[in-house]
């Protein structure tokens, strides 16, 4: 069974190196094109085109939610089991969507130290910190106001009843990003998902990830089960 992860907003995968680290099966990071911008149809397509023809479980974090989402509602023939890990079936914040006429003029990211806090809390260190930089110093600004705007308009939530495999949603308790009443809303919409609560920041690199990998081998053994 291979785990298939999708990124957060810098679309890298970058943040994702301490997890995979800790796998005992085989997967693989489909990272999104850091100088084009692609809305979240376009994203679901380019992920579509990249899923492997053998029996697979997908993550999707962060940003990646209404993209795994919809990858899942289409049913694809080899997926197993479904993963959304801090994320959001639509804008996770209505409060948000009043920064929604500045978003093309605004700067293309916070300043590090606010980024850190947001994402990493208490979790930081040096070494993370310049993992998170390197990852988005990849990514052009364009790119990254658009996935803004993607976020602001989300929402997939009426595709989570075409769901038809296992679903975990991990909720982190020190999101300061995305609410619990995210989780909440895709676990009323699709009778799939069930939701494991961990101690962790909003970034899924940044937890004990003892924990989370644990959650996410036993997701992949349960679909490999239900073959």
């Amino acid at each position: 069974m291979k785990l298939v992860l999708l990124p957060g907003m810098d679309g890298t995968g970058r943040l994702f190196e301490p997890l995979r680290d800790r796998l005992e099966f085989s997967s693989a990071v489909l990272s999104y094109p850091p100088d084009r911008p692609l809305n979240y149809h376009q994203l679901r397509d380019y992920v579509a085109r990249r899923l492997p023809s053998e029996p697979f479980v997908l993550l999707a974090e962060s940003f990646s939610g209404p993209i795994g989402i919809a990858v899942a509602a289409a049913q694809p023939e080899h997926l197993k089991g479904l993963i959304l890990c801090a994320t959001f079936a639509r804008c996770p914040r209505s409060v948000y969507k009043l920064a929604m006429p500045f978003v093309g003029v605004a700067p293309a990211r916070l300043p590090q130290s606010v980024l850190s806090f947001l994402l990493m809390g208490n979790y930081a260190t040096p070494a993370l910190k310049r993992s998170l930089k390197e990852a988005l110093d990849n990514v052009s600004p364009s790119v990254m106001r658009n996935r803004m705007k993607n976020v602001l308009h989300a929402d997939c939530t009426d595709m989570l009843t075409d769901i038809r495999v296992p679903c975990l949603y991990m909720r982190a308790d020190s999101d300061r990003i995305v609410p619990p009443a995210c989780g909440n809303l895709i676990a009323e919409n699709s009778a799939q998902c069930r939701i494991a609560d961990f101690q962790a920041p909003h970034s899924s690199a940044l937890e004990s990830a003892r924990r989370r990998v644990r959650v996410a081998q036993s997701a992949c053994a349960r679909s490999r089960g239900s073959r």
